[in-house]
């Protein structure tokens, strides 16, 4: 009897020791795996924001779209700008959490779009930051306060260094795109590299082709306007004629009747004024951006040179 207590003790500390292993290898297991697990967000999901504005209110940035083409290591972003900034004011650089072989394409196309490709990236980057930098000057940065004495303007430069010390510049943006993020979609095909000319051009045609529907559309509109008011008009015509022979309650109603078809008039008129409006800033675009096609073609309009990535930290 002693002999098997002394046998089930062993066991019981053997079962206790194997259970107290088994938790040591799995929390290692899970230190180790978080690392390198493939969902892991190496950025918070604030810093992942599509639309930023400069801190010095000199305009907005939005990312339209962000594609991956995991194959051929080629990032595509589509960015859009507001209108009071200027694309050739904006200087882009680019990091890349691990490798710094990659390169970056910047090509200005239509209405303050443009398009990045990033290619050559790592099979698993982690992460790219893409920083802008807008070089007009803004007159908010511009210190036209007067001081007592030296003493007190030299406080006044020390307290703004310190305040403004480690922060981002207020003329500076900084997007953040991470290979798990489900605002990056995977392509399933292949993303087309194109030089900076062509892509240019084929995307100014295709915005030509679509202004110049909007401007049949619009013409289509103005015509069944002028059809639709000279349909009221002579609506007035017929029930003022009628008026001659009307007396009382048929008398008031005519006269509600055409009123209404008066009203209906001024509005179709107001569409008009509108639709021309609209008709002259599409034939404006389109001259523009055969302006643009030009230039492009001859020459006379110059390229962003391709940026080196460097190392995000």
């Amino acid at each position: 009897m002693k002999k098997i207590m002394q046998k089930f003790s062993e066991n019981v500390a053997r079962t206790k020791f194997q259970i107290v292993i088994s938790l040591i290898s799995l929390m290692l297991l899970l230190l180790l795996g978080i690392p390198l697990a493939p969902d892991r967000q190496l950025v918070p999901e604030d810093a992942l924001a599509t639309t930023q504005n400069f801190q010095d209110n000199s305009g907005t940035i939005q990312i339209l779209s962000q594609q991956l083409d995991r194959k051929q290591h080629v990032m595509k972003l589509e960015i859009q700008i507001s209108d009071d900034l200027q694309m050739t004011n904006l200087v882009s650089s680019f990091f890349v959490k691990k490798g710094s072989s990659g390169t970056m394409q910047f090509i200005p196309t239509v209405d303050g779009r443009a398009t990045f490709f990033i290619k050559n990236l790592p099979e698993h980057f982690e992460a790219v930051s893409l920083i802008f930098e807008n070089k007009a000057e803004n007159n908010q940065s511009v210190d036209i306060n007067i001081y007592d004495d030296s003493q007190a303007a030299q406080q006044a430069k020390h307290d703004s260094d310190v305040n403004t010390k480690g922060e981002q510049p207020q003329n500076e943006l900084q997007f953040f795109f991470t290979e798990n993020s489900k605002k990056l979609k995977s392509v399933d095909g292949k993303i087309k590299i194109q030089s900076q000319k062509d892509y240019a051009v084929g995307a100014l045609k295709s915005e030509i082709a679509f202004q110049k529907e909007q401007e049949a559309h619009l013409n289509k509109s103005l015509k069944k306007l002028h059809s639709i008011i000279d349909n009221d008009e002579k609506q007035i015509t017929t029930l003022k004629n009628q008026m001659e022979y009307q007396t009382g309650g048929t008398l008031e109603k005519t006269q509600t009747q055409i009123q209404g078809f008066v009203s209906d008039i001024q509005s179709s008129e107001s569409s008009i004024k509108t639709a021309n409006e609209n008709l002259v800033d599409v034939k404006k675009k389109i001259e523009k951006m055969n302006q643009q096609i030009s230039d492009i073609n001859s020459g006379k309009y110059k390229f962003p040179a391709d940026e080196k990535s460097q190392n995000l930290k």
